[in-house]
C-alpha cells in the first residue's frame, strides 16, 4: 500500500446570531468548484497550539477575528492524490512516465481538531485570498452546502450543544457581533427557528 503521511490540522466553525437565527462561515477553497463549501482549516504551524492555529486561519482566510467557545473535538479521514505523470529534469525539461506504469499515488491520514467560535469583528471577505470565495449561511443551508462528511458531523456537534446550552438557559453564542448590532436580535428566539430543524447524524452525506 505504501506509507500513508500523517497531517494535522485545525479549525473553526464561527457562529453569529440574527434576525435568521443561527448562521456559520463557510469558505469555497477552489474557483474552479462552485459547490464544494467546507469549514475554514488549515495546517498548524510549528509552535502554535491547536487553538491559536484555529484563530489563525479563520482570520486568514475569512477575514473575521472570532473567539474560541468550546471545543468540538477532531474529525478524521484518509484521501489520496495522484501524481503528476510528468515530470522536470534539473535542466527543466519534461520527462514523460512509461504510459505503461501505473500512475503514481500518495495518500494521507488527516485529523483536524475543530473549535465552535463566536465572531467578535473584523470584515468579511477580507482575509489573505487564499479561499475564492466566504459567506454566512444559516445551519440550514450550512447542512446542504457542506460537501465533507466530518464538516456535516462537526456541524451536528455545534448544534447539539447550543441546543444543550440553551435549554439550561445558557447563550454562549451572542447577537453583539459582525453585522448585528447589540440588541437587534432576540438570541432566545433565533435560537428556537435554529433548533427546530435540528441536524442528526443520520443526515451526514458520505465523503
Amino acid at each position: 500500500m505504501g506509507i500513508i503521511i500523517q497531517q494535522t490540522a485545525a479549525g473553526g466553525l464561527v457562529m453569529r446570531v440574527n434576525e435568521f437565527g443561527y448562521q456559520t462561515l463557510l469558505v469555497r477553497v477552489r474557483r474552479d468548484q462552485l459547490d464544494d463549501w467546507s469549514l475554514p482549516k488549515g495546517t498548524i504551524e510549528e509552535g502554535e497550539s491547536r487553538q491559536q492555529a484555529a484563530q489563525r486561519i479563520v482570520k486568514e482566510q475569512t477575514g473575521i477575528d472570532a473567539g474560541i467557545v468550546a471545543s468540538l473535538g477532531p474529525i478524521d479521514y484518509t484521501y489520496t492524490i495522484f501524481l503528476p505523470n510528468d515530470e522536470q529534469d534539473s535542466e527543466g525539461e519534461t520527462i514523460r512516465r512509461d504510459p505503461s506504469i501505473l500512475q503514481a499515488m500518495q495518500s494521507y491520514h488527516k485529523v483536524v481538531y475543530f473549535y465552535l467560535m463566536n465572531a467578535s469583528g473584523g470584515i468579511l471577505g477580507q482575509g489573505d485570498g487564499s479561499v475564492a470565495e466566504v459567506q454566512w449561511f444559516t445551519v440550514p443551508e450550512a447542512q446542504e452546502l457542506l460537501s465533507h462528511e466530518g464538516d456535516l458531523i462537526t456541524l451536528a456537534r455545534a448544534v447539539d450543544l447550543l441546543t444543550r446550552d440553551s435549554q439550561r438557559g445558557q447563550m454562549i453564542i451572542g447577537s453583539g457581533i459582525v453585522g448585528n448590532p447589540q440588541g437587534s436580535v432576540n438570541p432566545e428566539v433565533a435560537h428556537s427557528a435554529t433548533v427546530r430543524l435540528k441536524i442528526k447524524e443520520d443526515y451526514v452525506r458520505p465523503r
